[in-house]
Parts: structure tokens; sequence; C-alpha cells
């Protein structure tokens, strides 16, 4: 291992890096891993799994030292993940994880399941405990939209009058959520609630509602994302989650820079997840 970092290489492989959230954790980890003297590249996977393999590939070859990333797909990169360590490259995932999680070097993120469980029963207690209800996923084979699902599912087991009318993937991206929701908003005369798994997906069935003059229905995200904030403030929209993006990508920074001069490192590192309402929202607002 070479002293002098300033010659080592980092790279930071972002799922999709089209949203405020995922923005924040790549562009964090990219200036702590400056600050400790890397030479950091940032990667946008285009929530697209082959894009993610070449990019990974390709740094591979680079000889780069660390890798963290967001993983596009739970069990579609697990090759390359090995031909990454084989490498004696640490891989240190970030946000989401992978199916052979327990052979990299770390994961850091959140409790996804939890913040969803919360998230969830807090607007069926605002809707009082029954009623209809849709649900807006994430991007299908990724861990957090498996584990939002899960929080979300585990929550709903607890309110058997709600009715969960519809469950679609907009694949966590705003113009695909406000097509399904108008479409819902079209077929069924009575919605209650929209849980939406992140901030973009909320706000594009805020757009859809606002267009239908559908304002009365509960609508919550995940992200803490500064529009969702306004929308808190402004009544639109009930609650996100913020998990602290940018702690995320300075840990993560953190624990590759440890494991690639040889330290020992956690299996993982977690960062907490706030709720926010109407009550707390000016707490979060810059």
């Amino acid at each position: 291992m070479e002293t002098d970092n300033s010659k080592v290489k980092i790279g930071v492989f972002i799922a999709q890096n089209g949203n405020e959230f995922t923005s924040a954790i790549g562009t964090s980890a990219k200036e702590r891993g400056e600050e400790l003297g890397y030479d950091v590249s940032l990667f946008d996977g285009k929530s697209d799994q082959n894009t993610q393999i070449e990019q990974i590939e390709c740094c591979i070859m680079q000889d780069y030292s660390a890798m963290i990333i967001e993983p596009v797909s739970y069990s579609g990169l697990n090759s390359v993940f090995l031909d990454a360590l084989n490498a004696g490259i640490t891989v240190v995932t970030i946000n989401q994880t992978c199916e052979i999680q327990e052979q990299l070097t770390s994961f850091v993120g959140t409790d996804r399941e939890d913040a969803s469980y919360w998230e969830a029963k807090t607007a069926l207690e605002a809707i009082g405990g029954t009623g209809k209800v849709c649900i807006l996923r994430g991007q299908a084979g990724t861990s957090g939209e498996v584990e939002c699902s899960d929080g979300f599912e585990r929550a709903l087991a607890e309110y058997p009058d709600v009715e969960v009318l519809e469950s679609q993937s907009a694949d966590w991206h705003t113009d695909a959520a406000l097509e399904i929701t108008e479409t819902w908003l079209q077929k069924y005369v009575h919605i209650d609630a929209i849980l939406a798994q992140d901030d973009p997906m909320a706000l594009g069935a805020i757009q859809a509602c606002i267009g239908a003059g559908r304002q009365d229905i509960v609508i919550t995200g995940h992200n803490g994302d500064s529009a969702a904030l306004a929308a808190i403030q402004n009544g639109q929209m009930l609650l996100t989650g913020k998990s602290d993006p940018e702690g995320m990508g300075r840990i993560a920074a953190e624990v590759a820079d440890c494991a690639a001069r040889g330290e020992s490192v956690d299996p993982e590192y977690k960062t907490s997840t706030a709720i926010i309402t109407a009550d707390n929202v000016i707490n979060f607002l810059d």
C-alpha cells in the first residue's frame, strides 16, 4: 500500500444520482474522501445494472483501492463484487445492501425496514386506523424496496381495517409516480392515503392529487428532501423520514479509508432516521 494517499483512488458508485438524497450521499462521500487525501471519482449507475457493472469493472482495471457502492440490484452484482474483492479492493456498500453482503468489507446505512414501519404506522393512525391506501414502491430487486415493503407490511398487519388497493413500483422516480397516481385517482373514488417509499415518488403523488383536486389524501415519503419539507410545511404531505445521507457518505469514506489501510472495521454502521412532520419540520429547514 502506498503511503501517499493522494495517488490512491476511491470510486463512489450511486445507484441513480437523480434525487437530492442519493446526490447528498455521493457528494458527501466524495468530499470526505478528498479530505482524507484520496483521488475520488463519482459514478452514476442510472438505475441500470449493466451500467453499474461496467463502471465497477473499469475501476477494477484501473487499480482502485476502495469502492463505495450503492447497489443497483440486490443479487445482480455478485460476480463483479467478488472480482473486486479478489483484486484486493475494499468494497463498502452504502444505503442498500446486496445478496453477498457478509463477504464484503462493510455496509453503511440505516434500518430502512424500521423507518418504513414507523412512517406507515404514523400515516395509518392519521387516517384513523381504517380506510383504503395505495403504495408507491421503489425499484424492484433492490434491498431498499424490499426493506421498505417489509416495514409497510409490518405496520399494515396491525390495522386489519385498512385495505391496500394497489401497490406499484415507480422506481424511485417522480414522473412514474405521477403517472401511476393519476391512474389510481381515475380508478378509485376513495383513497385515504398513499404511502411512498421515497420523497420523489411522494412528490409525484402530490402533483397528481393537486391536478385532480384530491388534496384530502394523506401522503408520506422518505429521504427528507427539501421539496418534501416544503410540502409538509404547506400541508400537502404528512411526513418524511430523514436518514442523514451526508452522515452516511462521510462514514462510508472513513470506513473505506480504514479498511484500505489494513485496519479492522465493523461489518455495518447504522445512521438514525428522524420522522419529520408538521410538528418538527421547522427544525430541519435551512
